[in-house]
C-alpha cells in the first residue's frame, strides 16, 4: 500500500528517495500511429532513483499526483514509434487505453540495460493516475528506493525490512510477506536464470 511508502520515507534514515511503482501496459495512440508499451505510475522521486533525465519538458508536480492528472513523460523509443526519431512532442496529446494524456516531458535516451532490455520503451505518469484510471487497483506493485550511499545499501535493506514488518503488523515468529532486493541481488538472480536457460537450450539442441 502507499502507506508502506510513507512509512519508509518517514522512518528509514539510510535512503535518499522513495517512490511507489504501479505498472500497466496497453496500446498508445497518436493520430494514425500506435505502439504497445509499459506505463509506470511513479512519484517525482522516481527519476533520481532510476537515474532518468528529462531531455525536454518537465516532471509532473505534487498537485498533478494528488489530482490524478492525465499527464505523461515519454521514453525515446515511444517517441520514435509515435512521432519519428528526434521529434519533440511536448504539449501534444496521446491516448493510453483510450484515455487522453498530455505529454509534458521527454526522457533522455538510456539505451539497453545490461540484460538487453530497452530502457527507453516506457511512459511515466503519476502513480495515482495509473493506479486508479488505468490499472483500476487500490494497491501498488512495488517500491523503489535509493540508499544514501552504496555503502549504506545493506543498512537500508535492514531498515526497510524492519519498517515493513512493523507496517504490516507481523508477529516476531511470522515470515515476511514481502521481499526487499538490492540492484546487485536482482542482477545476480537474472544472471543465474539466464545461465540456466542457456544450459537448458544447449541440452535441447544436443537432443535434437
Amino acid at each position: 500500500k502507499y502507506s508502506d511508502v510513507e512509512a519508509i520515507r518517514r522512518d528509514v534514515t539510510s535512503v535518499s528517495g522513495v517512490s511507489p511503482e504501479v505498472r500497466a501496459s496497453g496500446q498508445v495512440i497518436y493520430s494514425n500511429q500506435n505502439t504497445q508499451t509499459t506505463i509506470y505510475g511513479v512519484s517525482e522521486e522516481y527519476l533520481n532513483i532510476k537515474k532518468l533525465e528529462i531531455k525536454s519538458g518537465r516532471i509532473f508536480n505534487t498537485n498533478e499526483v494528488k489530482g490524478m492528472s492525465k499527464v505523461c513523460i515519454l521514453g525515446q523509443t515511444v517517441v520514435k514509434n509515435l512521432f519519428g526519431a528526434g521529434a519533440d512532442p511536448v504539449g501534444l496529446s496521446i491516448r493510453i487505453q483510450k484515455l487522453p494524456f498530455v505529454i509534458i516531458g521527454v526522457l533522455k535516451s538510456k539505451g539497453e540495460s545490461g540484460m538487453g532490455q530497452d530502457q527507453d520503451d516506457l511512459i511515466l505518469a503519476p502513480y495515482t493516475t495509473v493506479q486508479r484510471r488505468l490499472a483500476a487497483i487500490d494497491y501498488i506493485n512495488g517500491i523503489y528506493a535509493s540508499a544514501i550511499t552504496e555503502e549504506k545499501s545493506a543498512k537500508a535493506i535492514s531498515e526497510i525490512t524492519e519498517v515493513l514488518r512493523r507496517s504490516h503488523k507481523l508477529k516476531e515468529s511470522s515470515e515476511n510477506d514481502f521481499r526487499v532486493m538490492s540492484q546487485s541481488e536482482l542482477i545476480a538472480t537474472v544472471s543465474s536464470i539466464t545461465e540456466m536457460l542457456t544450459i537448458l537450450l544447449g541440452a535441447i539442441a544436443g537432443i535434437s
